[in-house]
C-alpha cells in the first residue's frame, strides 16, 4: 500500500514518502484516456462561440507565472505579482510510477496518446 506523509513549513515541503508503483493495464489506460478525451470534448462543445480559455494543468504547474499572466490578459485586467503558495507535489514522471511503463509507452506508441511517454 502507498502511504503519504507530507508537512509543508514556510513553504518548503518536506517528506518522507516511498512511493511504490502501480500497475495499470493498457486497455484500463486507454478507457481512461479515452474518457478524459470525451469530457474534454463536452466541455469544448458546450463553450464553443464563447469567451473560453482552456488552461493545462502541466503548463500551469510548470510554468505558473507564465501562465497566470496569460490569465490576467485573457480577462483584460492588468498582470500584478502573484506569490505562489503551492507547488507541485509529484514531480516524478510517469516511468518512476507505472510499473509496467515501457509495456504502456510500447502500447501507445502509434496512438494519439504517445505524447504521455515521451
Amino acid at each position: 500500500s502507498q502511504k503519504k506523509q507530507f508537512a509543508i513549513f514556510n513553504g518548503h515541503e518536506e517528506s518522507n514518502i516511498k512511493l511504490e508503483k502501480i500497475y495499470v493495464t493498457p486497455q484500463k489506460m486507454h478507457e481512461y484516456f479515452n474518457s478524459s478525451c470525451k469530457i474534454d470534448n463536452k466541455i469544448s462543445e458546450y463553450f464553443r462561440g464563447k469567451n473560453y480559455m482552456e488552461l493545462n494543468y502541466e503548463y500551469l504547474a510548470k510554468r505558473t507565472i507564465e501562465a497566470v499572466s496569460i490569465v490576467f490578459d485573457f480577462l483584460g485586467l492588468n498582470s500584478v505579482p502573484v506569490e505562489i503558495k503551492m507547488r507541485k507535489q509529484n514531480n516524478l514522471g510517469p516511468s518512476a510510477i507505472l510499473a509496467n511503463y515501457e509495456e504502456l509507452e510500447e502500447y501507445f506508441s502509434q496512438t494519439v496518446y504517445k505524447s504521455f511517454f515521451d
